[in-house]
C-alpha cells in the first residue's frame, strides 16, 4: 500500500494443500502490506489506476523482477504520480487496442463504463479516467465485452449481478452511477465478470473461503441492495475478495504481513450462495487476509510468464 511494486516467476509458489500457512510472498516496511497481485506476461501492458481516478500505463518488463524476498521497487521512480495519489488497482492488459470497455468501480459502490478506446493515448503523466467524489476512492478496474454482466460484492457478504448493458458508455473524464447500494458502514471490496460456465470463490478476512456458483446470482437491475454471497460471522470476520474461478485454477492468497498461499480451486467445494465457508489458511495472530488472485491459463502460452 506505500506504493512498491515488484515481479517474480510464476513458480516461485507451488501449490499447498488447502489450510496452510504459505510462504512469505514479499518484505514490507513496518504498518505497510500488499496489497494487490496478478498474473501477466513480460508482453503485456499494465494499466495502474490511483485511488484519485486517473491511470497511467507500463509494460511489464519494466517492473523490475526480483526475489521473492524483496521489497520491489518505488512505483514513482516508473510512473509520474501526482501529489497525494497513490495506486489503487492494477489491470494487465494486452493492448490498448484489445478493443471493448473498462468498467470500474469506487469502494461506495459508484460505478462506470468507458471505452478501451478511449486509454489509447496515455501520457506519461497519466489522463483522468474517473471523476471521483470528494469521501470515495476508485478500487477495481475490469475489461469487459460490451455484454458482460458484472457481479459486486460487499465487505458484509451482500452481492449483486447486473448487465454492463445498465451502464450507459460515459466518457473518460465523467463520474459513475450507484452500481449497488450499500447499507451504512458497509464498502464494496470486489468488482469482477460473472461467468455461468465458472464459479465465485470467495474469501474472508480471516482465511475463510468458499466457491459457489454464478448461476445463484440473478440478474438484478443496477443499483439494488442484492442478495448475501456469504454468511458472515465473527469467527470468518467480513469478506475481502472474490474471484470468478474455474475447477483447474489456482489462486493464491496473501496476508497483511506478506505471505503467500497457493492452493487449487478443487480444494474449495461447491456450496450455496448463503452459506458458511472452510478454512482457507491458516493466519497468525494480528495478520488478516489482504488479497486473492486467481493463477489460471494466460492467454498466450509463448510469452515469458512471470
Amino acid at each position: 500500500r506505500s506504493g512498491y511494486i515488484k515481479r517474480v516467476p510464476i513458480d516461485t509458489f507451488q501449490p499447498q494443500r488447502r489450510g496452510g500457512r504459505g510462504k512469505k510472498g514479499t518484505a514490507t516496511k513496518e504498518d505497510d502490506d500488499l496489497m494487490q497481485i496478478f498474473v501477466a506476461t513480460t508482453h503485456h501492458y499494465i494499466l495502474c489506476f490511483t485511488d484519485k481516478g486517473r491511470v497511467y500505463k507500463l509494460k511489464a518488463y519494466e517492473v523490475p523482477q526480483t526475489s521473492r524476498q524483496a521489497m520491489g521497487t518505488a512505483i514513482i521512480n516508473l510512473i509520474q504520480l501526482e501529489p497525494g495519489e497513490k495506486i489503487a488497482v492494477t489491470l494487465p492488459i494486452k493492448g490498448i487496442e484489445v478493443g471493448g470497455y473498462l468498467v470500474m468501480a469506487t469502494r461506495l459502490g459508484e460505478v462506470k463504463r468507458t471505452a478501451v478506446a478511449d486509454f489509447q493515448n496515455l501520457r506519461t503523466n497519466g489522463l483522468r479516467a474517473f471523476d471521483i467524489e470528494d469521501n470515495d476512492e476508485l478500487c477495481w478496474a475490469a475489461l469487459t465485452t460490451g455484454s458482460d454482466d458484472i457481479v459486486m460484492v460487499s465487505h458484509n457478504g451482500m452481492s449483486i449481478r447486473f448487465s454492463e448493458n445498465d451502464l450507459r458508455v460515459a466518457s473518460r473524464a465523467s463520474g459513475g452511477v450507484r452500481g449497488i447500494k450499500l447499507r451504512k458502514g458497509d464498502s464494496l471490496v470486489s468488482m469482477t465478470i460473472a461467468d455461468d460456465t465458472k464459479e465465485l470463490l470467495v474469501i474472508t478476512e480471516n482465511g475463510m473461503a468458499k466457491r459457489s456458483e454464478f448461476q445463484e446470482y440473478r440478474l438484478q437491475n443496477r443499483g439494488g441492495s442484492g442478495c448475501k454471497v456469504m454468511s458472515v460471522s465473527a469467527k470468518s470476520g467480513p469478506v475481502v475478495g472474490a474471484v470468478a474461478v474455474c475447477s483447474d485454477d489456482n489462486i493464491l492468497i496473501i496476508n497483511s504481513a506478506g505471505t503467500a498461499t497457493r492452493s487449487a480451486v478443487t480444494e474449495f467445494q461447491v456450496r450455496g450462495r448463503n452459506t458458511k465457508g472452510v478454512i482457507a489458511v491458516k493466519l497468525d495472530e494480528g495478520t488478516t487476509v489482504a488479497s486473492v488472485t486467481v493463477i489460471g491459463n494466460l492467454d498466450d502460452s509463448s510469452d515469458e510468464e512471470d
